[in-house]
């Protein structure tokens, strides 16, 4: 998947930029199915509050521990398997979004999926996000999707006007608890209420797709674009600077 693909290349200068290496030396280690991977087409990474790494592929989910991986698939009830997005929730638990079959949920040994009997009437899911009280929010082919901690069903949040119906490629909540949303031709914004507050791209990036929103360790937003990284600095965007990055013109 080239855009996740270059969503992770960009995040990674990303970690470069807040965390110099330059004295460093930088080691890498190859893992495939011969450590447990469960498939080779990687497309979602998260590292959970206890340091181990979830990966994401086109099958399955699977934990790196000290014993190699342990895979999340459908011998363990896991319906999102196509994996678009990945979250950690306050309590620990990993939610697993998936492009074409909703989102399932794994907390311990159990696992949980989420589909139109569960409210989520739109399976086709790119990104997810907890909001401040703990709900959990799920960016749809068609518009934003909300589950509360009490709740057991997924509800489709109202948003006013284009955003309704609108892909929800990228969420993320800033320092402020806002909720920002990304999507096509340039739309992105945080929430405020039924609305959304739009922050516009500078040109030449106007109409590009947000697909990645990213919050650093400092608290600063970044957005993900095709070949450009943004970083927000107080309602404008500012071009971070990549090498060989391609220009849009």
């Amino acid at each position: 998947r080239p855009a996740l693909i270059r969503c992770l290349w960009a995040l990674s200068h990303l970690c470069f930029a807040v965390h110099p290496l330059a004295a460093q030396t930088v080691g890498f280690r190859h893992f495939d199915h011969r450590d447990g991977l469960p498939q080779s087409q990687v497309t979602a990474l998260l590292e959970d509050r206890n340091g181990f790494l979830w990966v994401g592929t086109l099958d399955a989910v699977a934990r790196l521990g000290p014993n190699g991986f342990k895979a999340y698939g459908a011998a363990q009830g896991l319906r999102a398997r196509d994996v678009s997005a990945l979250l950690e929730d306050a309590q620990g638990g990993i939610w697993v979004a998936s492009s074409t079959q909703g989102i399932s949920e794994i907390r311990g040994s159990l696992v949980r999926n989420y589909g139109p009997s569960e409210g989520l009437t739109v399976q086709e899911v790119f990104s997810l996000a907890e909001g401040p009280e703990g709900d959990i929010l799920a960016g749809t082919r068609l518009g934003l999707f909300r589950k509360t901690v009490q709740g057991q069903r997924f509800e489709q949040v109202a948003l006013a006007g284009a955003w309704r119906f609108t892909p929800i490629l990228s969420l993320e909540r800033d320092a402020q608890n806002r909720l920002w949303l990304g999507s096509r031709r340039g739309m992105v914004g945080y929430l405020e209420g039924s609305n959304v507050h739009p922050v516009p791209l500078p040109q030449p990036w106007a109409e590009e797709p947000v697909t990645h929103l990213q919050k650093d360790p400092q608290g600063r937003l970044w957005a993900v674009l095709r070949h450009t990284l943004l970083r927000l600095e107080g309602s404008r965007w500012n071009v971070e600077p990549l090498p060989n990055a391609k220009s849009p013109l």
